[in-house]
């Protein structure tokens, strides 16, 4: 079975690819730093994409659709519907219709539906620079800067879709933006350490206007911190999104120290009690939209 396997069951051909899979079942590299854990194995990813469609699209729950242009002012702009958890490398962006020598050449718009979540990649090979977009949401890419401050547009590589729920949990490596409505949790300050690992959590604020991350929810998500002197050192809050991280794994614990929207902090600088700084005793974490 091919990698993209059509909604219509039109054939295009297309390249099978194994990859580490992230999302509702992550596989990466130990992140040594954050003692975080995965048990997952390689595995091929597919899901379902249509064929070569134009202008504007019905959203549909559990997929996104991506176009050449802006469907509201190019109405019959290059638009292909992909649902379900899909992988799309390149090869397959270049085939549908968005390689460098076709009339639509690269990705500019982006629709998600609900329960989906979008990875948008700089590189061919799910790595790079990420932007991550929540579900029920448009994104103009001409309007979405990378941190060297060019528009996403015509820059997106390689693509993920992830059907899920309202919250999402993604691995980061090196000095990332958090998305607008996402946080992320570093072993080590990325400004330090630009190598260091993280985890990314997200969430859809049209749907949950306060939602928490247990302890259990982000070990459910293949995720582990464990306890013995490594953990979350550092935060970075979204544009739109305060971030309130907690000492218990239900949110129930004494101390909570709090991340204002679109800033980061230090962790080891901040006293969680006497004798005690925060740093590695993150065990929840709860996001605040207003």
């Amino acid at each position: 079975m091919s990698a993209i396997e059509l909604a219509d069951n039109s054939e295009v051909e297309t390249s099978t690819f194994f990859r580490p899979a992230v999302g509702i079942a992550f596989t990466c590299a130990t992140l040594a730093a954050l003692a975080f854990t995965s048990s997952e194995v390689a595995r091929p990813v597919a899901g379902t994409m249509s064929m070569a469609l134009h202008g504007q699209q019905p959203l549909k729950s559990g997929c996104a659709t991506f176009y050449g242009s802006k469907p509201s002012e190019y109405p019959d702009t290059l638009a292909h519907t992909v649902c379900s958890d899909a992988a799309i490398n390149k090869f397959t962006i270049t085939q549908i219709g968005f390689g460098s020598q076709s009339e639509n050449y690269g990705i500019s718009y982006v629709e998600v539906g609900y329960a989906a979540w979008v990875s948008l990649y700089e590189f061919e090979d799910f790595t790079g620079e990420t932007a991550i977009l929540a579900p029920l949401t448009q994104t103009w890419l001409w309007e979405t800067k990378m941190k060297n401050g060019n528009p996403w547009n015509d820059h997106v590589k390689s693509i993920e879709v992830e059907h899920r729920s309202s919250t999402g949990v993604f691995l980061v490596k090196g000095n990332q933006e958090p998305g607008e409505d996402c946080a992320i949790l570093y072993a080590s300050n990325p400004y330090w350490v630009p190598y260091t690992t993280g985890v990314q959590i997200c969430a859809a604020k049209d749907l949950d206007k306060s939602p928490t991350f247990s302890y259990d929810d982000i070990e459910g998500e293949g995720y582990k911190l464990e306890n013995y002197g490594k953990g979350v050192s550092y935060i970075k809050a979204g544009k739109n999104v305060h971030v309130i991280a907690n000492s218990g794994k239900n949110f129930d614990g004494e101390y909570s120290v709090k991340v204002e929207k679109n800033t980061g902090k230090e962790l080891s600088n901040i006293e969680m009690k006497p004798n005690a700084m925060w740093g590695d005793h993150v065990k929840s974490v709860k996001l605040l939209f207003f």
